[in-house]
């Protein structure tokens, strides 16, 4: 038999055409296509409570397979217990249209039958349907987590540098009579004696000029210091 051509107009309704016989004369039955493809389903029996299906999902749109070869049929249960509530009871086995078209339909029975089988014997297994439900895994990304913590460690020592750098320098603790001078441009190298404190202002006597004024303690330093 030639090899399936997905290309091929004739060759996806031929498939089409057979894989829906098979199924229907396995006692599946046309759910539907709101999932874009026909849906075959068959009732899993005997199940003590709730219910279960198998599930297939055919690629098959409009009488004839999709045309993306990549698109595979796939094959899964599901169960439903009194209350209504769903899970999944066989995971989706996918079956690609690739090789011939016996091919295809061989291997697609074959996952019919162990689905079948898997899912009536798991449906009935209370101590299978007790197991909570595996939540979908969460992609981990580790650089992301190192990277952000990096990134935290830079912001936190970026700022405190710049508050030790705003932080204004200890300063002397000028005491009354003591001898000083001056320490920034508007000071050059003037002398004095402090005359008075009021917190960090110092009041200074100049003995250059013989005049009184109060300055800042950060703009003074002792002159023994000098």
């Amino acid at each position: 038999m030639a090899r399936y051509n997905p290309k091929n107009k004739q060759h996806r309704k031929n498939l089409a055409k057979r894989i829906a016989k098979m199924l229907l004369s396995s006692g599946f039955s046309l759910e539907g296509n709101t999932t874009g493809e026909d849906v075959y389903v068959r009732a899993v029996t005997p199940v003590a409570k709730g219910t279960a299906q198998v599930r297939v999902l055919t690629s098959i749109l409009n009488g004839e397979m999709r045309l993306k070869d990549k698109d595979a049929i796939r094959v899964c249960a599901v169960y439903t217990d009194d209350a209504g509530a769903s899970r999944g009871l066989v995971k989706s086995t996918r079956i690609n249209r690739v090789g011939d078209t016996d091919g295809i339909t061989g291997r697609l029975l074959e996952a019919m039958r162990k689905t079948y089988g898997t899912a009536r014997k798991r449906a009935n297994d209370q101590g299978f349907l007790a197991l909570p439900v595996k939540p979908s895994k969460k992609r981990w990304v580790p650089r992301k987590k190192k990277a952000g913590s990096k990134r935290t460690s830079a912001r936190s020592l970026n700022t405190a540098v710049k508050a030790a750098t705003k932080k204004p320098a200890p300063t002397h603790d000028f005491k009354v009579g003591e001898l000083v001078r001056g320490n920034n441009t508007n000071m050059p190298a003037w002398k004095g004696m402090v005359k008075a404190i009021n917190g960090r202002t110092i009041t200074v006597f100049w003995f250059h000029n013989g005049s009184t004024h109060d300055v800042a303690a950060e703009h003074l330093q002792p002159l023994a210091a000098a």
